[in-house]
């Protein structure tokens, strides 16, 4: 099933990612970045939880567990404002797929008016591959803090800010499951350590993005 077929389910992880159409920017600034992330935990926080992302230049990745079956069916009863309404099983990954899709028309709406330009913004529909052990999740989290060292932008996750590497290291929760997280690696030193270790496994020169 190509990945922008896979149905979100409760219950199960899913690694979300996508990029700009064509390779375009996503992000100008950092206030782009920042705005980006608050209305992403606005809409997302009401169907699925937040594991780790990660915010680049031109694509991004987030990790997330969605919400179980009767916490989406709350939410979708709560917009039905008090109509009579029995949400069915179908409802369930369509709801969580709005909000996503939601959350992207959204911002290409703000970030077209802000820079002046017309048309889609990201590539579509967006994609996610289902995350169907613990293993695979632990590597994930891994390759998604890892991805501005990857890329060249950094040395170090813990200097790219727009990530949840650097809130997992401080103890700030700011919507993120902080402490599944922490136990997929046991402690937080075994979390530093390994991603410390696959960091210096990388090799390329290191640009500056403001």
């Amino acid at each position: 099933m190509a990945s922008n077929q896979i149905p979100l389910i409760p219950d199960k992880y899913y690694h979300v990612y996508n990029r700009g159409n064509n390779g375009e920017k996503l992000f100008y600034s950092g206030e782009n970045y920042d705005y980006f992330l608050s209305k992403y935990f606005e809409a997302i926080k009401t169907v699925a939880e937040t594991l780790c992302f990660c915010l680049m230049s031109n694509h991004f990745h987030f990790i997330v567990k969605v919400k179980s079956e009767a916490e989406i069916i709350g939410f979708l009863m709560s917009k039905k404002e008090g109509e009579l309404y029995f949400p069915q099983k179908e409802d369930l990954s369509l709801a969580v797929s709005k909000q996503f899709s939601n959350l992207f028309n959204g911002y290409t709406q703000a970030l077209n008016k802000q820079q002046e330009r017309y048309g889609t913004l990201f590539s579509r529909p967006f994609k996610r591959k289902l995350i169907d052990s613990s293993d695979y999740l632990k590597n994930l989290i891994l390759y998604v803090h890892l991805n501005p060292v990857n890329h060249g932008y950094t040395i170090k996750p813990e200097n790219w800010k727009f990530s949840s590497y650097p809130l997992i290291i401080s103890e700030k929760q700011e919507n993120i499951n902080r402490e599944e997280v922490i136990g997929l690696f046991d402690d937080i030193n075994n979390f530093e350590e390994l991603h410390r270790l696959k960091a210096n496994e990388k090799k390329g020169s290191v640009v500056d993005e403001r």
